[in-house]
C-alpha cells in the first residue's frame, strides 16, 4: 500500500452513506401509511435510491478523476445529510421520493470512494483493498437495517408518532 493515511476517514464516509441508506428501509412502512402508498409506491421508493447510485456512479467517479476525490466525497456526504433531513421532514409522497432520489443519487459516492482505494494500494494489493471496502459496505448495511428494524419495532410498541404524524 501506499500513503492510506485518508483510508479511516474513507471507510468512515462508506459506513455513513450505509448505515443511512439500511436506516431508512425499516422506516418506509410508516411513511407508506402516512401518505397512503400503495404496495407499488413502496417498492418504487425502496427502487428509486438504487436506481439513482446505479446511474450516478459513474458521473461521480468521472467528476473525482478530475477535481479529486476528496471533494467529491465531501459534498456527497453532506449532501446525502441534507437528503436524509428531507426526507425526515417530507410533507407530501413527492418530496419523499426526491429526497430518496437525492440520497440515492449521493450514494453513488461509492465509485470516488473506490477509485480513491485504486490509487492509494499498489496492484499486488488492489484486490485487498477493494475487499476491504466491500466488506465494510455489507457490515454497515447490517448494522443500519438492524438500527432501523429496532427504531421502528419501538416506535410501533410504544405508539410514537413517526415521520412527523400528529399524536392520537
Amino acid at each position: 500500500m501506499r500513503d492510506i493515511s485518508a483510508v479511516p476517514t474513507l471507510f468512515l464516509i462508506v459506513v455513513v452513506d450505509l448505515i443511512g441508506f439500511g436506516l431508512v428501509i425499516p422506516l418506509l412502512p410508516f411513511y407508506a401509511v402516512r401518505f397512503s402508498a400503495s404496495p407499488q409506491l413502496v417498492t418504487a421508493l425502496l427502487a428509486v435510491y438504487s436506481l439513482m447510485a446505479l446511474l450516478s456512479a459513474p458521473i461521480w467517479g468521472r467528476l473525482s478523476d478530475r477535481i479529486g476525490r476528496r471533494p467529491v466525497l465531501m459534498s456527497s456526504l453532506i449532501a446525502g445529510a441534507l437528503a436524509y433531513l428531507w426526507m425526515s421532514a417530507a410533507e407530501a409522497l413527492w418530496m419523499l421520493f426526491a429526497a430518496r432520489s437525492l440520497a440515492g443519487i449521493c450514494a453513488g459516492n461509492i465509485a470516488a470512494a473506490q477509485a480513491y482505494i485504486a490509487d492509494v494500494t499498489t496492484p499486488e494489493n488492489r484486490a485487498k483493498g477493494m475487499g476491504v471496502i466491500g466488506f465494510r459496505e455489507r457490515r454497515s448495511d447490517d448494522a443500519g437495517s438492524g438500527r432501523g428494524r429496532a427504531l421502528g419495532g419501538g416506535a410501533a410498541r410504544r405508539r410514537i408518532p413517526v415521520a412527523r404524524e400528529p399524536a392520537a
